[in-house]
């Protein structure tokens, strides 16, 4: 790699581009910023004037790491140096020329397609590929370094987990569906090789939350699972966003709320084995999701129900098995277990005791736990033994399970694994008698929820002549 220089100075670098009258636009170099430790510097000639710009580093804990992410101005995020070179190597983004001439250590100008760049895929799957090909981005992997004069002197940090970063141009938004943690939600088509794809797309507003942002997107890019929503990229232009699979019905809190004739017995069993499949799954990864209610539950159709949201999701360690939050936030208290609130740590079983508030919402049909209490009504209520009220639709096998969820011994209540199996057998064995719910009456719902979409389908209709790029 030619044009990074961490051994170069502030002054030596003026001292080059002053002596070097007539340098070509786009010529440029990276050093390491004199002033702040951590961070970079590109410094770019144009106009016979040498254009400085930091590149600052982002860190955040991913599991047992630290991971980084390097970006200008606030502009997009790169997993490397290399990658945010290339990047403005291809787009402007808020610099007046593109990186055309890497300055080698001797001087000398090399095209930075011909300095040694070689691809570094962000990720191994089909989607991935299918979207780069389609970005056409290419990336470099980073080598090693000697201590002599302006060549390159040691490694760089490593590369960063993050999602595929998708071009702007490649995507359109169709329509508002909502609003999430981090802003709004819209309705929106990825290009993928020759045909568009429907996606759900998360609008960051708060450049506050900007780190918040990518670490939700980084714990779902490590998740796969049939009962987890799937992230397929993260794309800026002005903004921030994530893209996302699409669940066609949307909440399961607002299914239940606004289709409750619909959701019979047998849904509501099958859905809550789904939601514990995925959550085992999670586990079994190494997450808490802190945040579980039927509101974070989407439902891509009547019979498929995947964990969303995961801002407050966190990677527990190889030396224990709960998290502890050093910030209180923003909390769902009505649906965290006890020693979240006293203690704030999390946990596989403090995740349980969220289930178990699920459970309550779905075979309520949608009602909110404990009403209108305040928060320190409830913890007195939890506290003298009581628990919310048997819901009239739970037969009292479901209601134990409920009351198991919210033992006030983590260690007390069951595993996800054993509720999946709880689950699978009241939904295959002991109602099977109750059978499925009307094709008919499935219908009218999904019908409904159609004709509050059918603006967006429109639009997608001609996705590719009339709608405008993300702004």
């Amino acid at each position: 790699t030619h044009w990074y220089h961490p051994q170069l100075t502030k002054q030596a670098t003026e001292k080059f581009f002053t002596d070097s009258p007539g340098i070509k636009d786009g010529s440029f170099l990276v050093r390491k910023s004199s002033q702040s430790e951590g961070k970079f510097v590109l410094v770019l000639s144009y106009l016979n004037q040498a254009l400085k710009y930091e590149i600052e580093v982002a860190d955040f804990s991913f599991l047992t790491e630290i991971r980084q992410a390097y970006f200008i101005d606030k502009g997009p995020l790169h997993s490397s140096l290399e990658h945010l070179i290339e990047h403005y190597s291809r787009f402007l983004d808020g610099i007046p020329v593109l990186l055309k001439y890497a300055i080698t250590g001797k001087g000398k100008l090399v095209p930075i397609m011909d300095a040694d760049c070689k691809r570094s895929s962000f990720n191994s799957d089909a989607l991935s590929q299918k979207l780069d090909k389609c970005l056409q981005i290419k990336t470099n992997s980073l080598g090693g370094f000697n201590n002599n004069g302006l060549s390159p002197a040691n490694s760089l940090p490593p590369e960063m987990d993050i999602p595929p970063l998708i071009s702007s141009e490649c995507v359109v938004l169709l329509c508002r569906l909502g609003e999430g943690e981090f802003g709004e939600v819209y309705r929106g088509r990825v290009k993928m090789g020759e045909g568009y794809k429907d996606v759900a797309v998360k609008v960051l507003v708060q450049g506050s939350q900007r780190l918040d942002f990518l670490k939700e997107a980084t714990v779902m890019m490590k998740l796969r699972h049939q009962n987890i929503i799937t992230i397929y990229g993260l794309c800026e232009n002005k903004r921030l966003m994530m893209l996302l699979e699409l669940a066609e019905l949307g909440s399961l809190l607002d299914y239940l709320l606004n289709f409750p004739e619909v959701c019979l017995f047998t849904d509501l069993c099958n859905w809550a084995m789904q939601i514990a499949a995925g959550m085992s799954y999670l586990e079994s990864a190494g997450f808490v999701h802190r945040d579980l209610a039927c509101r974070n539950v989407l439902l891509a159709n009547h019979y498929l129900a995947k964990i969303s949201d995961f801002g407050l999701s966190r990677a527990v360690t190889a030396d224990t098995d709960y998290y502890r939050a050093t910030q209180r936030g923003k909390w769902p208290v009505k649906w965290y277990a006890p020693e979240s609130i006293y203690y704030k740590t999390f946990s596989h079983a403090s995740d349980v005791w969220s289930f178990g508030i699920c459970l309550w919402e779905m075979f309520t049909k949608g009602e909110h736990p404990y009403a209108d209490q305040d928060s320190l009504e409830v913890l007195r209520h939890i506290e003298e033994g009581e628990r919310l009220a048997k819901p009239d639709l739970a037969p009292d096998e479901i209601y134990a399970i409920m009351h198991d969820c919210w033992a006030y011994n983590p260690e007390a209540r069951p595993t996800f694994a054993q509720l999946v199996q709880m689950f699978g057998h009241l939904a295959t064995n002991v109602y099977e008698n109750v059978g499925l719910p009307h094709q008919a009456q499935v219908s009218v719902a999904v019908v409904e929820n159609e004709r509050n979409l059918q603006e967006c389908k429109e639009s997608a209709t001609n996705a590719s002549i009339s709608a405008k790029p993300v702004n």
